[in-house]
């Protein structure tokens, strides 16, 4: 491992970040050198302009540039203690999304109708209409986290928590 990303991975962890976030931000900035064949601290605004819009010309969408520039702003900002790198790189825009319509009662009735001869299947349903989980939070789950005397579930792997230490 680089000197520069033992000093970014150990930043990442000083600010807490997620694991998952940071394996993705050493991965876009890993991306980025490579892109460029030099380490980042010999890179300046220009080549984070050209590589942002070569994953533009890619056809990358609008999230995923801007979890690149999240990543280079990180590296530039806190692990190299450089911000003007990136004072002038503009962060692509997103557009948000309506939020998904929920079933009604009787499309959820018809759905668990439909699973009545597939105990599993039905049950996994049930758990996610009853819950909201999003199925990365149900897939995750064990035996020992369901709480049946207080009628508790309890969530490990929630999106954006911390690892249990």
């Amino acid at each position: 491992m680089t000197r520069l990303r033992q000093k970014m991975t150990d930043d990442l962890r000083l600010r807490d970040l997620s694991p998952n976030t940071a394996a993705t931000y050493i991965r876009c900035v890993a991306t980025f050198a490579r892109f460029h064949g030099r380490s980042p601290d010999l890179l300046d605004t220009g080549e984070v302009r050209q590589f942002l819009l070569h994953l533009a010309d890619l056809g990358r969408a609008p999230a995923t540039r801007v979890v690149y520039h999240a990543a280079l702003a990180f590296l530039f900002v806190h692990t190299l203690g450089r911000p003007e790198v990136m004072a002038f790189v503009p962060r692509p825009r997103v557009r948000t999304q309506r939020p998904g319509r929920c079933l009604t009662r009787d499309e959820a009735r018809r759905l668990l109708g439909s699973l009545a001869t597939r105990p599993f299947d039905y049950t996994f349903f049930a758990l996610l209409l009853a819950t909201g989980l999003r199925l990365s939070e149900a897939t995750a789950l064990v035996v020992q986290d369901i709480d049946r005397g207080a009628g508790l579930l309890h969530v490990r792997s929630a999106r954006g928590a911390s690892p249990a230490r």
